[in-house]
């Protein structure tokens, strides 16, 4: 990758209109067009105080508990797995029904960011807050697809107990200050900078093909990872064990299969998750500014929600199960004039 985008995203001036979030979306175009094929994924939040965090990650218990729960709903609902012959469909099909997984929602439309960026508070408070609109851009070969190696090797981490997974992280955690060590042994460099993390240490190991062949063997030797690779060639039974750490280290850009009515209405991808649970852009995009972050005034959210209705966003087209349109029809029909 030809460089690292700030892990800090650039603030961008405050959306109070459908016409503000479109001038700016077409502003990021023009300064994507000289980069090449890149494109632009968007997220929104209701709250400017929301995090970046797959939902797994959020409680404790949860993510302790990521097996046992994806077990847990397919124990309730053998049928509804039954076409899932990947993880990640499984997990895009958990999430789907509500079930806490390390996906995180995104989409191609920003009229549907917008649409949650200006969503009430949950439990309908006055006290609205302004939302945000997140930016992600990436160029082509970073958006990986649901049946990727990649997304494989993170998926299926959702199948290895907590225990697991806290030894592949120590282990990870082991081989990078060697390799550290090793890349930098006649200079005094501190690993604690931020130049230094992990991902850029594993980019500059490629460069030298003894060290990161070493890095592979010896991580793919551990008996964790050795079980990672048991469980992802329950769907890939020809699947090499020579997994790259980086690849279930840092978050991923997917787009899924159009699966169910939801994911097509919103345009739907996600970031599939890997070992960390923060949110870091510098570790997938290689853009300058890969994350921007748009400030939706909370004095303009209800105006934004009309103007988004009559461009046909609103809980019917966002939500196309019948229970949400039954609910739409309600709420149109609820008012008689006195």
């Amino acid at each position: 990758m030809s460089g690292l985008c700030n892990a800090s995203p650039r603030e961008a001036p405050t959306i109070s209109g459908v016409q503000d979030l479109l001038n700016q979306i077409l502003t990021e175009k023009n300064i994507l067009e000289a980069a090449g094929e890149v494109e632009m994924f968007f997220r929104g939040h209701s709250s400017t105080t929301y995090e970046m965090e797959a939902g797994i990650f959020r409680k404790r218990g949860h993510k302790i508990n990521e097996t046992e729960m994806l077990y847990s709903i397919e124990a309730e609902a053998p049928s509804e797995f039954t076409s899932d012959r990947l993880t990640f469909d499984k997990l895009v099909r958990a999430q789907h029904y509500g079930l806490r997984t390390r996906l995180l929602d995104i989409t191609t439309n920003p009229l549907i960011a917008l649409y949650f960026a200006s969503a009430p508070e949950p439990d309908n408070s006055p006290n609205s807050k302004d939302g945000h609109i997140h930016i992600l851009k990436l160029r082509r070969p970073e958006i990986k697809y649901f049946a990727s190696d990649t997304v494989s090797c993170i998926a299926n981490l959702a199948y290895l107990s907590h225990g697991e997974k806290q030894d592949l992280i120590s282990n990870f955690e082991y081989l990078i200050k060697d390799l550290f060590s090793k890349l930098y042994e006649n200079n005094n460099v501190d690993l604690d900078n931020s130049q230094h993390a992990p991902i850029n240490i594993i980019r500059a190991a490629r460069n030298d093909k003894r060290l990161y062949n070493t890095l592979i063997q010896r991580f793919n030797d551990h008996s964790a990872t050795q079980r990672l690779v048991q469980c992802i060639r329950v769907e890939k039974p020809h699947f090499t064990n020579q997994i790259d750490p980086a690849d279930i280290i840092t978050p991923t850009i997917t787009l899924p299969r159009k699966s169910n009515a939801r994911i097509a209405a919103q345009a739907g991808a996600f970031i599939t998750y890997g070992l960390r649970s923060f949110f870091d852009t510098s570790k997938i995009s290689s853009m300058p500014e890969g994350h921007v972050k748009l400030v939706v005034s909370k004095d303009y959210k209800e105006k934004i929600r009309r103007e988004l209705a009559t461009l046909g966003i609103d809980a019917g087209t966002v939500y196309p199960e019948l229970s949400f349109t039954a609910e739409k029809i309600n709420q149109r029909f609820e008012y008689v004039p006195p």
